[in-house]
């Protein structure tokens, strides 16, 4: 079987939606019909995934400025270092 190169499948697929324009129209959302029930759904959907988005990401955030005001109230504390060594600026 001979294979079909990539830019001669691309050319009989535009070719194909100029023969059928009505294949390559777009639905209801995207030509401004507000009042179809697609529109609506649709529209219910994103905010359904924004929603979910913000339920998912929002702790995440929480836990990082929790972690941030921790870390400033609650500093680490340096090792002691054993008796008879100094520390030098290397060490900080």
């Amino acid at each position: 079987m001979p294979r079909i190169p990539k830019g001669r499948i691309v050319s009989i697929l535009a070719l194909i939606l100029l023969a059928a324009p009505r294949a390559a129209f777009a639905c209801s959302v995207c030509m401004g019909r507000g009042d179809d029930p697609a529109t609506r759904g649709l529209n219910a959907a994103v905010v359904t995934l924004l929603i979910a988005l913000l339920l998912v990401l929002a702790p995440i955030a929480g836990f990082m400025g929790y972690l941030a005001r921790r870390a400033v109230t609650h500093p680490l504390a340096l090792p002691e270092a054993p008796r008879g060594v100094e520390h030098n600026a290397m060490d900080s």
